[in-house]
């Protein structure tokens, strides 16, 4: 069985922190994880469709919530400003929205954002990699825009759609309103 973990460095020194390991026997594929302004880390598990918290640094891996079929294949994973809500990319329910307080869903499945990987929360939206479909022709980088309160998906748009450069597109990032995809 394979073995994942979340490793923590101390980036200017150097120095491995922590480890949070998952010692459970099973097959786990710790895939994404957001970390909010209180320092806890939430972390996908495609393998077993949870999502995994820490409450770094005094805390220990645990589960933080499941299910075999609301959040079938959890990928990328973002947290909105206010830290009120986990967005979760997932395979075979597209773009979940959790209540991070009440730990509960407040969207439907929503299968036209079926195939989206790496996520990123900015200026209340989501962007979004989608790599999904087999033929590289339909891979793209695409928005999310959310209804005021940030608990439904108002609109998709595309910003790019099959680019010979994005093959297998996974993960991108937003800084200084620059996107990077790799």
């Amino acid at each position: 069985l394979s073995t994942s973990a979340l490793f923590i460095f101390d980036i200017s020194k150097r120095e491995l922190i922590n480890i949070y390991e998952l010692t459970d026997g099973k097959k786990h594929f710790l895939n994404d994880l957001a970390i909010s302004s209180a320092n806890e880390i939430f972390i996908t598990d495609t393998e077993q469709n949870r999502i995994y918290k820490v409450n770094y640094p005094n805390g220990r891996i645990e589960e933080y919530y499941s299910s075999n079929t609301e959040i079938n294949g959890p990928n990328g994973i973002a947290i909105s400003d206010d830290n009120s809500k986990l967005y979760v990319a997932t395979w075979k329910n597209g773009l979940r929205i959790i209540d991070i307080a009440k730990r509960e869903l407040v969207n439907k499945s929503s299968p036209e954002t079926m195939g989206i990987d790496g996520i990123k929360y900015y200026e209340k939206k989501i962007y979004a990699i989608k790599n999904g479909d087999r033929n590289p022709s339909n891979h793209a980088l695409i928005f999310i825009s959310l209804t005021g309160d940030e608990t439904e998906i108002k609109n998709i748009d595309t910003i790019l759609i099959g680019h010979p450069m994005m093959n297998i597109p996974t993960t991108l990032d937003i800084e200084n309103g620059y996107i990077y995809v790799v």
